[in-house]
């Protein structure tokens, strides 16, 4: 009895649900709310993607005959102020959200880590210079700095990663600086270098992959992040701005007929909520899933 029980142990133990990977994703999806969000970030993705064949109309082509139509079976969010169909609009709308949230946040993931992992790993006169220069960018807030250098480049989307990305370094560069200060001071790192290996390679090799489980945390909450900012440049019309389907311009739009149409503004609003919402939740069910004290709770 005792023997089969043990046996039992044994074959659940190495089971492939017990492996590292399952029990990631275990701890990840623990709480509904964190599933309920992938699974929204994943139908937004794919109504991007495939925009052309998901939405029902023309997203730039107006349509005066049915300018401001409230919503109905043909309408499902009804029309703007050019009669084009709101819901075709905000699906193209998530296709600029998305591209300005992933690509700001790799532009200023890139550079924050480079600049944290130079300053943490090298201290010194090196850390003093680069995260008090870090220290100055995050003493005007993100959305003011944005703000400021898209007014500078000008609007459209490639000026509006460009100042989100500048603007949200900060974030990075000091998460992955005290990451490496803590790292370097580890044996495993002191010994890699006892064996000769340069300062280069001792960053990528062994300080680098330790710094990452914190940065894609970060990451993940600052998607949410941009894709606001974005919003709320394009809201005051330094971002994105019409004919181009952006949710912010949408708001900014619906905003003169709030109480003629006020679906204009309430539908991208909410879609808003739903991204940045879910992207808060993913990176809170990541922070669970990579904190090391966590791992064997489940």
């Amino acid at each position: 009895m005792i023997s089969t029980t043990l046996a039992a142990d044994t074959n659940e133990e190495s089971s492939p649900k017990h492996s590292r990977l399952n029990r990631f994703f275990r701890v990840l999806f623990k709480r509904k709310i964190v599933l309920v969000s992938a699974v929204t970030v994943v139908v937004i993705v794919f109504s991007a993607v495939f925009a052309p064949l998901v939405a029902p109309y023309d997203p730039y082509e107006p349509n005066f005959l049915a300018r401001l139509q409230k919503p109905s079976w043909q309408h499902p969010l009804g029309t703007d102020s050019l009669g084009r169909d709101t819901l075709t609009r905000i699906i193209y709308g998530s296709r600029a959200s998305l591209q300005v949230g992933f690509m700001a946040v790799f532009v200023a993931s890139s550079i924050g880590m480079v600049l944290g992992l130079v300053a943490g790993y090298f201290g010194g006169i090196i850390n003093t210079i680069i995260m008090r220069s870090i220290d100055a960018l995050m003493s005007i807030p993100m959305m003011v700095l944005a703000l400021a250098i898209a007014s500078l480049l000008g609007g459209g989307l490639l000026n509006v990663i460009i100042a989100l990305g500048v603007a949200m370094v900060p974030a990075y560069a000091r998460v992955v600086c005290a990451q490496a200060l803590s790292v370097k001071q580890n044996d495993y790192v002191t010994a890699f270098r006892s064996i000769g290996a340069s300062h280069l390679r001792t960053l990528m090799l062994r300080v680098a992959p330790n710094c990452l489980p914190p940065l894609f945390i970060v990451m993940t909450m600052q998607m949410g992040i941009a894709i606001l900012v974005e919003a709320g440049l394009s809201f005051l019309g330094v971002g994105i701005s019409d004919p181009e389907a952006s949710w912010g311009s949408m708001v900014s739009e619906g905003y003169a007929y709030l109480y003629e149409a006020p679906f204009l503004s309430f539908a991208p609003g909410i879609a808003i909520i739903l991204i940045v919402f879910s992207f808060n939740m993913i990176g809170d069910g990541l922070r669970d899933a990579l904190d090391p004290k966590l791992r064997g709770v489940i």
